[in-house]
C-alpha cells in the first residue's frame, strides 16, 4: 500500500516534470522499486513503510548491475533526511502542512 502511495506521488511530480523516465528493476534475488533514468543517468530508491529505515535493502545489489553505481535512496516515513548504513539516504517525506 505505502508504495502505491510513493508512486502515485512520483507520478504527479513526473507529469509535471516528465524528462525523467520511471521504472523498476525485479529478478530472483534483486530489487528495486523505482528505477529513475534520465539521459543515461540513473537513480534507484525503494519505498519502505518504517519511520527509521535502517538499510537499503536489496538496493546496493541492483547498484552493482548498473555501470556507474547511480545514486539510492530509501523513501520513507521521516521527518529529516539522514544517511543510512550502507551509503543510501532516506529523503524527508513530503508533507501537506
Amino acid at each position: 500500500m505505502w508504495e502505491t502511495c510513493v508512486f502515485t506521488e512520483i507520478r504527479k511530480a513526473l507529469a509535471a516534470n516528465p524528462r525523467w523516465q520511471l521504472a523498476f528493476w525485479r529478478d530472483r534475488t534483486k530489487e528495486a522499486d523505482f528505477l529513475f533514468h534520465r539521459a543515461g543517468r540513473f537513480i534507484l530508491a525503494d519505498a519502505k513503510w518504517s519511520e527509521n529505515p535502517s538499510s537499503g535493502g536489496r538496493l546496493p545489489l541492483v547498484r552493482k548491475e548498473i555501470e556507474g553505481q547511480p545514486p539510492t535512496a530509501i523513501i520513507g516515513r521521516v521527518a529529516n533526511p539522514f544517511p543510512l548504513k550502507d551509503g543510501d539516504k532516506s529523503p524527508a517525506a513530503a508533507s501537506d502542512t
